[in-house]
């Protein structure tokens, strides 16, 4: 838990660094990707990881679209800009 605690500070740091999100922005994004990695983990291509929980904020929790909205750009750019990954192919 430390270590994702540790990857969180340093994502809002990057996020801060790199202006990729409004400084007032900034802790939401961080705390949909601590929300998503908390949830269970799949075999799942990442990017339909993150359309299944941006579906499951809307559904089952009640998340406004500009909630989702966020919430999906929080991940891609964790997962994209943040990590680098290559596996990306969410929309």
């Amino acid at each position: 838990m430390r270590d994702t605690e540790t990857t969180l500070q340093q994502f809002a740091e990057f996020l801060l660094k790199t202006q990729l999100a409004q400084p007032r922005a900034a802790p939401h994004f961080v705390r949909w990707v601590r929300r998503f990695l908390a949830s269970p983990a799949t075999n799942e291509p990442i990017g339909d990881q993150v359309r299944r929980f941006c579906d499951d904020l809307e559904r089952v929790g009640g998340a406004e679209d500009w909630q989702v909205r966020q919430a999906d750009h929080a991940l891609k750019v964790f997962f994209v800009n943040f990590l680098q990954r290559t596996d990306w192919c969410g929309g």
